[in-house]
């Protein structure tokens, strides 16, 4: 993957920072972001990185900085979403209709308007990459998280669809799990509404409960990803923490079962 041109959309976020470090580490990278803090002013000084602002909560935001960053954008051989914003957190009746509305514009529709302008971009050659994040409520129910959790599940559908109709790109979205990352800062601000939540995440980030996910494990898994064949992985949501995708039996088991890490029924 040496000398890729990889677009990291939200560049300022806590997995996509340790992934320009590592994995993405010999990449071009183009990278996107809302405000332009400490840290990016750093990476901003480092040759091989261009970053752009970008805040996508608003279509036209997007189509402006599509069409003003062209040039810079063609040819790119990788792609990493990394948007993502809990709020609003709590029961469903009593959150606000536009907070609704703008959650889902941020957490699934507006990156899906964003990709289908970038994908004219892409390079003709060889298979891209498209990579996703998942979150909570995919496999069971989950409360207080109604917006973000059905962005997500809309996210895992759309990485199938879209893998299945183009067929020189490999789609794929990863379930981070509990990473130790800003985007909980939104449930300790909301101690109410997020009730039993607030409680965990603050047992979670002070070490007093480990269920979280190694940052490190995120960025070998995307290395995974990069180096597997698309009719292995392409349309597939793989959980970082919990599937076997460290075990080289696992291919094997994607290949013989097509269906496997896929929005299913079971019978």
């Amino acid at each position: 993957m040496k000398n890729k041109k990889t677009i990291v959309i939200s560049i300022s976020s806590d997995i996509s920072l340790f992934l320009i470090d590592n994995v993405l580490k010999k990449h071009r990278i183009i990278g996107t972001y809302r405000t332009l803090n400490k840290r990016l002013k750093q990476i901003k000084k480092i040759p091989r990185i261009n970053l752009l602002k970008l805040d996508i909560s608003k279509k036209t935001n997007i189509q402006n900085f599509f069409y003003k960053n062209k040039k810079l954008l063609t040819n790119w051989d990788n792609c990493i979403v990394s948007v993502g914003g809990q709020k609003p957190i709590g029961r469903f009746e009593k959150l606000e209709t536009n907070e609704i509305s703008t959650s889902i514009d941020i957490n699934f529709k507006n990156q899906i308007i964003l990709l289908n302008l970038l994908l004219s971009l892409r390079k003709k050659r060889g298979i891209k990459n498209v990579i996703t994040w998942a979150g909570p409520g995919t496999n069971n129910a989950n409360k207080l998280y109604f917006p973000y959790t059905i962005s997500k599940i809309a996210l895992i559908k759309s990485m199938e669809l879209l893998d299945y109709e183009i067929g020189d790109v490999k789609f794929c979205i990863l379930g981070p799990g509990w990473v130790k990352t800003k985007i909980h800062k939104e449930t300790l601000k909301n101690k109410k509404n997020s009730e039993k939540n607030y409680n965990i995440t603050k047992k979670v980030l002070k070490g007093n409960l480990n269920i979280d996910t190694p940052i490190s494990d995120i960025d070998k898994c995307v290395d995974w990803v990069f180096r597997s064949k698309k009719k292995e992985v392409g349309g597939k949501n793989f959980s970082v923490k919990h599937d076997e995708w460290k075990s080289p039996k696992f291919m094997k088991k994607l290949l013989d079962h097509k269906d496997y890490y896929k929005l299913r029924r079971k019978s």
